[in-house]
């Protein structure tokens, strides 16, 4: 008896450990089937002016139909914290040195990183000194971003792992999101403090062979109708023998030295209509980006009269980065022009709390941050300490502290031109728009309906006086600074013609130094050129 007790005991547990288990799938199945992103029916959107009509094709591709441009942007907005609103969340915080508020202590790390360059108040600053059009456009995307999460049935499955609520888009959170594609794309301090630990122990000639500028397979397309189309290549010379050995004086950690991981890079490339079999211009991108889960990109299109915008947006901000209104196509790769620069911060030997400026000394720039941990865990207080020239953030072979002068840490260093892409109605528009927005450097290729094909970069990009911008200097004897910006390329191409880039160098030297010293390597741009020269009657298909 008392054995048929015990199995009918553990019977009856089994059986509860079962319905417990099913009700508790099932809950899990509901809420993640709740915050699915809608695929039919309506859908109310704040300061929607009228109906929006969003259709998805086999892929969900969305396309939307608005009656105005200020409507597109809300309904993208919808769509993208729909689909991405994760994503875009972790942008902004990444941005703005918030994560650990999300996901707990193990991202303090690189919030401080990020938190000394104090993004979420330069963004608010930034918003209040855009014109009235560019805040409506970030106003119009965040009121739809909010009716996008508001519509999901239930959180989505991350905050309910990371016990969280989803927060509310701000539209200065677009702005977090473009100055983290801003110091993505724009690195050139990176290569900075190995090159000034190269420059101090060795040899002047051998650190001038190690750093080339310039290589003989080089196509920049300012040189590309010249008798030499590497646009100014000359051979170093070897250094002399007796250099090859000689040792740094001094201990380097070898990640000082350890050069960065050059990317994969990318390719844009166009025909003029000269060159095809419709007459039409042909402008080809590829981001060479690695395949993610979320990608980077959102591919959307977008109508309303008058007008289109068509390709791949960024969650997290209006209107698309590459693709193409009615009459004109663009593409962008990465153009490595120099934006930022590591400055040496000499202290006042008098007092610590001072450092050394062209006119004497003046105290540092002491400003407290709070970061908050998720979980339970004490707030941590930060200290940014900031000079004239930036913050600073990290220190050299010698254990000089550096601070980072950088175009996107300046008032004037961003603005939202790129948004304004949709009314060009032709590539010499095109390119002026372009060439006026305030950003990470890009390689622009530009197509229109009449088959003009044009390129330029963007800026801005500082003038520099008295330095190169290749290592580390200090500023304090007041002969090295930022003297304005340089004047910035553009071609509007000939009939009969072709453009290209691959991240290589693109303008002729010595111009060309004046834009950045740091390019990838030209083998790609140099294919691309032989092979392009080729082609004759090209279609979408050949090309």
């Amino acid at each position: 008896m008392m054995r048929r007790r015990h199995t009918r005991i553990v019977l009856r547990l089994l059986l509860a450990i079962a319905l417990i288990s099913l009700a508790l799938a099932l809950t899990a199945y509901f809420l993640f089937s709740a915050s699915l992103p809608r695929r039919a029916g309506s859908a109310p959107v704040a300061t929607l002016s009228t109906r929006v009509s969003i259709e998805l094709d086999e892929f969900g591709i969305p396309s939307v139909a608005a009656s105005s441009v200020l409507d597109a942007f809300r309904a993208q907005g919808f769509l993208h914290a729909q689909d991405r609103f994760f994503q875009m969340d972790l942008s902004r915080r990444s941005a703005a040195g918030e994560l650990a508020s999300l996901v707990g202590v193990r991202a303090v790390g690189i919030d401080k990183q990020r938190r000394v360059l104090q993004f979420r108040k330069r963004a608010e600053s930034l918003y209040k000194r855009l014109t009235p059009v560019h805040r409506a456009y970030l106003d119009a995307y965040a009121n739809g971003v909010n009716s996008g999460l508001s519509d999901l049935g239930a959180r989505l499955p991350e905050y309910w792992l990371l016990r969280q609520k989803p927060q509310s888009w701000l539209p200065q959170d677009s702005l977090l999101v473009v100055y983290t594609l801003y110091t993505m794309l724009s690195n050139n301090d990176a290569y900075e403090i190995h090159n000034g630990a190269m420059r101090d122990v060795l040899p002047a000639s051998l650190f001038e062979l190690l750093t080339p500028q310039t290589s003989r397979f080089d196509r920049p397309l300012t040189a590309r109708h010249d008798n030499d189309p590497s646009g100014g290549y000359e051979p170093l010379p070897m250094p002399p023998s007796d250099t090859v050995n000689l040792r740094a004086t001094r201990s380097i950690d070898a990640d000082i030295v350890r050069q960065p991981l050059a990317p994969a890079g990318s390719n844009n490339w166009a025909f003029s209509g000269d060159r095809t079999n419709s007459g039409k211009a042909i402008l080809a991108n590829d981001p060479h980006l690695q395949l993610r889960a979320p990608n980077v990109f959102y591919r959307i299109e977008m109508d309303w009269p008058g007008n289109s915008l068509r390709g791949v947006s960024i969650p997290g901000v209006p209107g698309v980065l590459i693709g193409a209104n009615n009459d004109v196509a663009w593409g962008a790769t990465v153009s490595y022009g120099d934006q930022s620069d590591y400055v040496v911060i000499e202290s006042d030997a008098t007092n610590p709390e001072r450092y050394l400026v062209p006119t004497g000394a003046e105290p540092f720039i002491v400003e407290q941050e709070t970061i908050a941990i998720a979980g339970g865990g004490k707030p941590l207080t930060l200290e940014v300490r900031s000079t004239r020239w930036g913050p600073i953030v990290a220190s050299d072979w010698q254990n000089r502290p550096l601070a980072l002068h950088a175009t996107w840490l300046d008032a004037d260093g961003l603005n939202l031109g790129l948004l304004d892409i949709h009314e060009a109605h032709s590539a010499e528009d095109a390119i002026k728009r372009l060439g006026e927005w305030h950003g990470p450097s890009l390689n622009w290729m530009v197509a229109d309906g009449q088959g003009a094909v044009a390129w330029t970069v963007n800026g801005p990009i500082p003038a520099r006086r008295g330095f190169d911008g290749t290592v580390p200097e200090s500023w304090a004897n007041g002969r090295l600074n930022w003297s304005g910006t340089i004047e910035l390329p553009a071609i509007i191409a000939s009939k009969d013609d072709t453009l290209f880039s691959a991240n290589n160098r693109q303008m002729a030297a010595p111009y060309s130094q004046l834009f950045s010293r740091i390019a990838l390597a030209p083998f790609r741009a140099n294919r691309i050129a032989n092979l392009l020269a080729q082609a004759q009657d090209v279609d979408e298909r050949t090309s």
